[in-house]
């Protein structure tokens, strides 16, 4: 018994794939979806990898931050919170101010 690969195997692999793919993106989207942000970063990392990049990532979390509100969606599974009193907590050495 050998297996051989045809172009047919390799469709439906290909095909199979990427209909897992979209619906792991559409399953995590549809957690954060109410969530405002830029429409790229709904569906993608690539808007905050291409801010990384572009060295403003901070810039761009503060524009976002202005433009949508407290909380921004910046990828995929990842929001951005920007409330004043939790940022001393979650910025500071120990996680709490003595």
């Amino acid at each position: 018994m050998s297996l051989s690969i045809t172009p047919s195997t390799v469709l439906v692999a290909v095909v199979s794939f990427l209909i897992a793919y979209l619906a792991n993106v559409w399953y995590t989207w549809r957690k954060l979806s109410h969530v405002p942000g830029p429409t790229w970063a709904g569906f993608t990392k690539l808007w905050m990898v291409s801010q990384s990049f572009q060295r403003r990532q901070p810039y761009a979390f503060m524009e976002a931050n202005n433009k949508y509100g407290t909380v921004v969606q910046m990828s995929l599974d990842c929001p951005a919170y920007m409330i004043s009193r939790l940022i001393g907590p979650c910025w500071t050495e120990r996680g709490y101010d003595q």
